[in-house]
């Protein structure tokens, strides 16, 4: 139990890209080209909707990878006991607001990211083009509905079978993170 709870947790970590390095870029980005910028993000994630957005990303996604989890060997033996299901159920739901409460936390920084991202890839007057594009029904259909993608029923199927998948080897490969651990700290004593 204990190794499939450690590959569960493994499994858990946060699938997001790795975080920026924080060292100064030698490019300078345009002021114009940053105001621009700016303005397509606010644009496509309005500041008033951007935790909602998360929410409602979030709850979905997790819930996939919960299920795809849940039903992979060695795990789908949990569900079966009903108390092992409630810890893990209880733990799942900790997870998931965790998740959201960082994300919320790490927006701001998220925002700026693409600010700059979105600053290096268009000119100021693609830029403008881009935010135009996201102002009419259209634009503001797809920034509202592309939000939503990770909800709908064939990417949470493909979620569920992804961890389910990812989950096939993890109690394996716990239990040899914890031997070798173990191992490391037996020859550092020495």
């Amino acid at each position: 139990m204990r190794g499939a709870a450690l590959a569960l947790a493994l499994a858990l970590l946060p699938a997001a890209p790795a975080l920026a390095q924080q060292a100064a870029t030698a490019e300078a980005l345009d002021s114009a080209r940053l105001a621009a910028a700016g303005r397509v993000i606010d644009t496509m994630l309005p500041p008033a909707e951007r935790e909602a957005m998360i929410d409602g990303m979030m709850g979905p996604m997790l819930q996939a990878t919960w299920q795809g989890i849940m039903e992979s060997p060695g795990m789908a033996e949990l569900s079966k006991d009903p108390g092992a299901e409630q810890v893990m159920r209880a733990y799942m739901d900790r997870i998931t607001q965790r998740a959201s409460t960082q994300l919320k936390e790490m927006m701001p920084g998220m925002i700026a990211a693409m600010t700059r991202a979105y600053a290096r890839r268009f000119t100021a007057p693609q830029l403008d083009e881009i935010n135009a594009f996201f102002r009419t029904p259209t634009g503001r259909t797809y920034a509202r509905e592309s939000m939503k993608i990770m909800s709908d029923p064939d990417v949470q199927a493909w979620q569920r079978e992804s961890a389910r998948k990812m989950m096939e080897h993890m109690p394996q490969d716990a239990e040899e993170l914890q031997r070798a651990l173990a191992a490391s700290k037996k020859s550092g004593e020495q």
